[in-house]
């Protein structure tokens, strides 16, 4: 992200950056072995009998609020309609 704002000179109010996921199940034969490789060094997870989930969810939510109510402070309103709000429930 450093580079990127870096060589871009953006300078953004909000930057939010969340772990992804080792979706090995989903790779084929090629991809799943560079993404082992990969993994081997950065997190250790190379049982690619099984997939890894790293986003923190909770911690995407709170981002997203959070930007939402950045938005409407700016704008004055709240940005979504009624029927897109985010749901304050984590667990929705």
């Amino acid at each position: 992200m450093d580079d990127f704002l870096e060589a871009t000179d953006w300078r953004p109010d909000r930057i939010g950056l969340f772990g992804g996921a080792l979706r090995y199940s989903k790779y084929g034969f090629l991809k799943r072995l560079l993404m082992k490789r990969i993994a081997k060094g950065a997190t250790g997870d190379v049982d690619t009998s099984r997939d890894y989930e790293y986003t923190d969810w909770a911690e995407v939510e709170a981002f997203a609020a959070a930007f939402a109510a950045f938005v409407e402070g700016r704008l004055g309103r709240n940005p979504f309609p009624e029927s897109e709000r985010p749901s304050d429930d984590p667990e929705e």
